[in-house]
């Protein structure tokens, strides 16, 4: 087993994010689709179907009449949903679409939420959706979902006054992700504390912004289960951009399926060079890292700036389905915002430990140190050497910027075991993360076969949110069983080697 650093994420294109879905055997319906573009009732081409007509809309106000001989909205088959797929072959890094700035649906810049005299960090109530009456003053800003949502909720208030008419009216009738729309018995099937204290997190935020908004809801015409549609919409289909993180929307980009593995197509925000002052004038959505903040300024001018849609190093070929990368993220946010699962993510991560201190205590109940052992002092220190560990890993961390203790992927186990097991006298780290996979299964009141049984059958019964929290649960599961299954075969290996001596 490898050990690697690693931490889990925001989101690349996070409800964050770029868009419908990732390619699954098991349970395609649940953990495929991103709830953004559906199949109409049979064809492929439904002439009253507004997603159908996305195409066209965006190459009349691109001026592109290419645009709809390159790509075309299909569906995929197999209840995976739409997605789109080349009409002929791409050559390598052809532009398929490039929508100028004033098409992109973009978080208001001069929202800072960091800064205590921006209007958007406002003291606001804070509400329990349970108990109403129950609020608080607090300091926390709206988030920026719900100030997004609400200014998309007025753009589409508009009707055909809005220049952005077409793409709204193709946007899903409902996203389903946990925050937001499952039942508190879907979100459960997940079996995860971490899930449900996210969900809750945004359930009360929710909440507190229908309040906040309740007055331009109400001028509108909306109420809170619109705001809930908008920010559903808004999680699952923004991407993210420069060293700030501002969220965007991309028309017809965001029809753009993921596959971290076969992805073929990268978007971009470029930007003329007269606005770019000689500086690199393209800007890959992916995570913030060094590398992609050059450029993080929209220009003053709209039309210097565009977001693109651009063939991958290797083109695309005819027939095949244009796919992007969300982000190599493990499955937490693609569950929680995208609303699927992507089968077999080798970034998918559990926590083993969330504090030295927890490590240290599993290392006393194994067997593997004495109780003296774990004492104050060695968790102190070990808990630096970790904390050296990962700032030694500061590709890892821009990536990340998210730090949720020691963890384990299909791939390695954090680095910071290894350096935490040193310290304390740990004689083999290799058993203590065997037993810790051991611990947390037994937790669970399922097995990996149980729950692959249970998926097919919420699967078959239209159970789809169900079904989706099963199989996040059960790709846990299958992280988990890697050390336990590589300890098993070492000690086959050791117990035939014996046997030929």
């Amino acid at each position: 087993m490898r050990a690697a650093m690693t931490s889990p994420p925001p989101r690349v294109a996070t409800g964050a994010s770029a868009s419908p879905r990732a390619a699954a055997p098991r349970a395609s319906a649940a953990s495929t689709t991103r709830g953004g573009v559906r199949a109409a009732s049979g064809s492929d081409d439904a002439s009253d179907d507004p997603a159908s007509r996305v195409l066209g809309w965006l190459a009349r106000a691109t001026d592109d009449a290419s645009l709809e001989g390159k790509v075309a909205l299909r569906d995929l088959g197999d209840g995976r949903g739409r997605g789109l797929v080349a009409l002929r072959n791409l050559a390598p890094d052809e532009v398929v679409f490039s929508l100028p700035w004033d098409l992109v649906f973009a978080e208001e810049e001069e929202e800072d939420p960091e800064d205590p005299e921006d209007p958007a960090r406002r003291a606001t109530r804070v509400v329990d959706p349970d108990d109403p009456s129950a609020e608080h003053e607090d300091s926390a800003p709206m988030p920026w979902s719900a100030r997004m949502a609400m200014r998309l909720l007025e753009e589409r208030a508009r009707g055909d006054d809005s220049p952005l008419a077409p793409w709204i009216a193709a946007l899903p009738s409902r996203v389903s992700t946990p925050p937001l729309e499952y039942d508190a018995e879907d979100v459960a099937e997940a079996e995860d504390a971490a899930i449900d204290a996210e969900v809750a997190a945004v359930a009360f935020a929710h909440a507190d912004a229908c309040l906040e908004l309740e007055d331009r809801l109400r001028a509108i015409g909306c109420d809170a289960d619109d705001l809930r549609w908008a920010t559903g919409v808004l999680h699952s289909r923004c991407f993210t951009y420069g060293a700030r993180g501002r969220h965007l929307l991309a028309p017809g980009v965001d029809m753009c399926n993921h596959d971290a593995e076969a992805k073929n197509a990268v978007a971009r925000v470029v930007h003329s060079p007269e606005t770019c002052q000689g500086a690199v004038a393209t800007s890959e959505i992916a995570p913030t890292t060094e590398e992609n903040t050059l450029i993080n300024r929209t220009p003053a001018g709209a039309s210097e700036s565009f977001f693109q849609l651009r063939a991958g190093e290797d083109g695309v070929e005819e027939g095949a389905e244009v796919l992007i990368s969300y982000g190599d993220w493990p499955n937490d946010p693609f569950f929680l915002y995208f609303g699927f699962v992507p089968a077999g993510n080798r970034h998918d991560a559990v926590v083993l430990f969330d504090t030295v201190d927890a490590l240290a205590s599993c290392a006393v109940r194994l067997g593997l140190i004495e109780p003296g052992e774990a004492s104050a002092t060695g968790i102190r220190k070990a808990s630096e050497a970790v904390a050296i560990g990962k700032s030694g890993d500061a590709s890892s961390a821009a990536k990340t910027g998210s730090d949720r203790g020691l963890v384990l992927t299909r791939e390695g186990v954090d680095g910071g075991v290894i350096a935490a097991c040193d310290v304390l006298g740990v004689e083999s780290w290799v058993d203590l993360v065997e037993g810790r996979c051991l611990e947390l299964l037994r937790a669970y009141r399922t097995t990996l076969k149980e729950d692959r049984a249970l998926l097919d059958a919420a699967t078959a019964e239209g159970r789809l949110d169900a079904a989706t929290a099963i199989a996040y649960r059960a790709s846990k599961k299958e992280v988990l069983l890697g050390p336990v299954a590589a300890g098993r075969a070492r000690r086959a290996a050791e117990e035939a080697a014996r046997q030929t001596a």
